[in-house]
């Protein structure tokens, strides 16, 4: 998704520059700023994707650190619950 994202901000970015760099009167100059509006929007929807991937890379890496976690405080859990059957004294 990552790279889906950064093509998509290079495809606004230079839809942009390109409508930036031309000159246009009457109708067509409306058709460019149109134009370029259409690749700030492209450039935003990449932007916005790249957000949306970090977002979700930071909660899998949080699950999966409270897993980790719960599964060591389980395992100490159970470590101490062996003791329990086995007799002391005889």
């Amino acid at each position: 998704m990552k790279q889906i994202s950064k093509v998509f901000i290079a495809v606004g970015l230079g839809i942009m520059f390109l409508g930036g760099m031309l000159d246009a009167d009457g109708t067509y100059y409306v058709f460019l700023l149109i134009a370029t509006a259409l690749g700030a929007v492209v450039a935003l929807i990449g932007v916005v994707i790249l957000d949306v991937e970090k977002r979700r890379e930071e909660n899998r890496k949080a699950y999966f650190n409270m897993i980790r976690r719960k599964d060591k405080l389980d395992a100490d859990v159970e470590f101490l619950g062996e003791f329990e059957d086995k007799k002391i004294a005889p």
